[in-house]
């Protein structure tokens, strides 16, 4: 009996062993996040099994509107590098090289947009990634002619292009185009930055038709956290010291992390902001469209759903208690979507999971008045 056990023993614990390394593994490379199963190995197996169902049936005609799979983008790479193709939310970062990303860190470590860049960017048609965070193809010389094999990828996968155009300075650039003395700074990540739409649809260029005695100066760099964007805060008031009027500061989850607490961002702000005796203090706060719909998008798992409403909850009310004029997007959705009597109209607010469309973005003006 004994024997028995000992062998039984020594066959399951390396199986079991290896159940567990190839577990590691798929979840490294497949199943990082927005798995259906809490086991990679589970979604393989399930993936497995639809793809065996699928091959009995032929691949419709509507399907070749559409990216299927990654290896169509595998199969092109060489054109889409010679072309400075790159995709974003996807896993191709060897497409991602100095010519075709828009951001960088300098010698002191701040993260800074590429001067005088211009790109465009398109959402694709996509079976494939996550549902609410699309693939990004991002062209990196829009208008010069491309090779054959790029044009018809997107001609066959690709929406409407969207183009962004960065200053000399590493500002975005705000349409219209100001020469008021006074200014304000609209400072954050992507959100503020305004990815995914065209230069007069930002959070800036909205308020610069709105308010036209200030020039708006939109000072977002994508991918940046709370240190990134006091850095840059810190730096374009000394570049227009005197004449800096007002700070519309736009937090977002991104900005959130063990040391980046509700009590670090605001502090900090309400800090760099009192020094500098800036007037007009308006704190967005944004979120992804899991926290603030989460009765429609239950893929956020519970704990963490309720970890960035308390982190909420405790910002605003920081923010409020240093004389912050607060616009959050939570309450700005949720009163359109009980307006309009459908809990589906909050989808207008963004083109994908966390930024906001143009029609969004003016709703959220609406709220920062001056």
């Amino acid at each position: 009996m004994k024997k028995i056990l000992i062998r039984t023993l020594a066959v399951l614990i390396p199986l079991l062993v290896l159940l567990l390394v190839v577990e590691i593994a798929a979840r490294w490379v497949y199943y990082q996040q927005g798995s259906e199963y809490p086991f990679a190995i589970k979604q393989m197996t399930k993936e497995w099994g639809k793809k065996r169902k699928g091959d009995q049936f032929p691949v419709p005609d509507e399907y070749q509107n559409y990216l299927n799979s990654d290896e169509e983008i595998r199969k092109l790479e060489p054109a889409f590098l010679k072309d400075g193709i790159a995709f974003g939310n996807s896993p191709f970062q060897e497409l991602r090289n100095e010519r075709t990303e828009a951001q960088f860190r300098d010698d002191k470590g701040v993260l800074r947009n590429k001067p005088n860049y211009h790109y465009a960017v398109s959402f694709l048609k996509s079976r494939v990634g996550e549902a609410w965070d699309p693939y990004l193809y991002k062209d990196s010389t829009p208008g010069v002619p491309k090779s054959a094999e790029t044009e018809d990828f997107v001609k066959r996968c690709g929406l409407a292009f969207k183009h962004s155009h960065i200053d000399a300075n590493g500002d975005r650039v705000t349409v219209p185009t100001s020469t008021a003395s006074d200014v304000i700074l609209v400072v954050g990540d992507s959100v503020a930055y305004g990815a995914g739409i065209n230069d007069d649809e930002t959070l800036a260029s909205v308020l610069q038709v709105r308010y036209p005695q200030f020039r708006f100066i939109n000072a977002s760099v994508g991918g940046a956290n709370t240190t990134d964007n006091f850095q840059r805060l810190e730096e374009r008031l000394s570049q227009h010291k005197g004449h800096v009027k007002g700070v519309v500061y736009v937090n977002t989850e991104t900005g959130f992390s063990d040391k980046e607490t509700p009590e670090f961002i605001v502090k900090g702000l309400d800090a760099i902001l009192t020094r500098e005796n800036i007037t007009h203090r308006f704190f967005v706060n944004a979120q992804y469209i899991y926290i603030i719909m989460p009765d429609l998008l239950r893929k956020r798992d519970e704990k963490d759903l309720r970890k960035f409403l308390l982190w909420r909850k405790q910002t605003l009310e920081l923010a409020r208690e240093r004389k912050m004029l607060v616009v959050d997007a939570y309450d700005v959705v949720n009163l359109y979507r009980q307006k309009m009597g459908t809990p589906y109209a909050g989808f207008s607010f963004f083109v994908d999971h966390s930024h906001f469309s143009f029609f969004g973005v003016q709703q959220m003006a609406e709220h920062i008045q001056f």
